[in-house]
């Protein structure tokens, strides 16, 4: 009796279940395919022996879904998968050599209209978004978010690789993206255009937090020594035709709070503050821009901060691009709490250029000359020459 009362329990509530249904979204697959050659010569001391030549490659596949509802309301999902990238291999397998596996970039859902985008989930932040890219050889290569470098940071102090510029293996790419905590899961609106003007704000309650395997999240200890949370950061941006010429100016702001200061001098003693600005000019097949980026990189008291400038210029008729970028960052002795004696500077020289051989397919060739000012902290000033030969594939 007991069991048939229970079946008649769960048949009924079967019965009476709301059944799930599923979104009607158009589903569309893209991504992106990246192979590359370097040569490099590196003026590097005895006792170094850097390697002179490497592949790299970098892929990825994103996936959208997106509808538009009765009354106007776009409501989009993507999922942005990096598949078999350089970077991210599994320790060697018993018969040798590594296995790539997948890994997530991005996940995020966004609802938009008139009144302007939200998006909630794992995604950058407005000050990289609004954030436009300088004029330049190779985007891949001298544009804000350095993708590939053929460049061990480790030799700067010293010209040895000894891992002796510490922290120990402790890794700068030479962009000037501001996205100083890209893994993050936050909120963002973005304004709609209006006479080409646009601006957005981020929130996250805390940095690095994508959770992505249960639907229930306790509260986070908020009190450890040199962590940070409350990430936030804002961004205009503004885009203009006058005949001819074609004028984009931004600006943007992030900034994080310690949830407990780490010691003086050390990385989360201080709040982190970056904030960057930008401007293009186009003329016809003609453009030139700069940008500049400043960070305290979190950490408290005196020479801390890194201050990074970039000026290009390109020529872009189809199939062709070229460009040149000239690039200069500056750490303080104790920015990122490296603690050397004397403030590094590197600058780099790129020139180069691409052919595009059908739509979504280029071809790429770039020279970058690279040189570092140890001021005192070493009488080496290592130099570098980066020659590049790449195709990248867009589907």
């Amino acid at each position: 009796m007991k069991k048939h009362f229970l079946l008649g329990l769960c048949t009924a509530a079967a019965c009476f279940a709301p059944l799930a249904a599923q979104a009607d979204l158009n589903l569309s697959i893209y991504g992106y395919f990246r192979t590359y050659a370097f040569a490099t010569k590196n003026d590097e001391r005895a006792g170094s022996n850097l390697q002179n030549f490497s592949l790299y490659r970098d892929s990825e596949v994103d996936f959208k879904g997106e509808t538009t509802t009765d009354n106007g309301l776009t409501v989009g999902v993507q999922t942005e998968m990096k598949v078999g990238g350089t970077g991210t291999q599994q320790p060697a397998t018993f018969f040798g050599g590594a296995k790539d596996r997948t890994m997530t970039d991005e996940a995020y859902m966004y609802l938009q209209n008139q009144f302007g985008r939200m998006t909630m989930g794992g995604e950058d932040g407005i000050a990289f978004l609004l954030q436009p890219t300088v004029p330049g050889a190779d985007s891949n290569i001298d544009g804000p978010r350095t993708q590939l470098q053929a460049l061990d940071s480790d030799v700067w102090d010293d010209g040895l690789d000894n891992n002796s510029f510490l922290p120990v293996d402790f890794d700068i790419t030479l962009g000037y993206n501001n996205s100083d905590f890209r893994s993050t899961d936050r909120l963002t609106y973005t304004s709609p255009k209006w006479k080409g003007f646009q601006a957005g704000v981020s929130y996250a309650p805390l940095t690095g937090l994508r959770e992505v395997y249960g639907s229930t999240q306790s509260p986070q200890a908020v009190n450890k020594i040199g962590k940070f949370h409350n990430p936030m950061e804002a961004a205009a941006r503004w885009d203009g035709n006058f005949g001819d010429f074609k004028l984009t100016t931004e600006a943007g702001i992030a900034s994080a709070e310690t949830q407990r200061d780490a010691a003086v001098g050390s990385i989360g003693s201080d709040s982190l503050t970056t904030w960057n600005a930008g401007v293009n000019i186009g003329y016809k097949e003609y453009s030139v821009g700069g940008a500049y980026r400043h960070s305290n990189t979190s950490v408290a008291g005196p020479n801390n901060d890194q201050n990074t400038w970039i000026v290009g210029a390109a020529w872009d008729v189809k199939p062709w691009h070229l460009g040149a970028s000239w690039y200069n960052t500056k750490l303080d002795a104790n920015a990122f709490s490296i603690g050397l004696a004397d403030s590094l500077e590197v600058r780099r020289i790129s020139v180069g250029g691409g052919y595009l051989v059908a739509p979504g397919i280029s071809l790429r060739s770039t020279a970058s000359f690279i040189n570092v000012d140890n001021g005192i902290n070493s009488p080496i000033d290592p130099t570098q020459t980066q020659l590049s030969l790449g195709t990248e594939v867009n589907f």
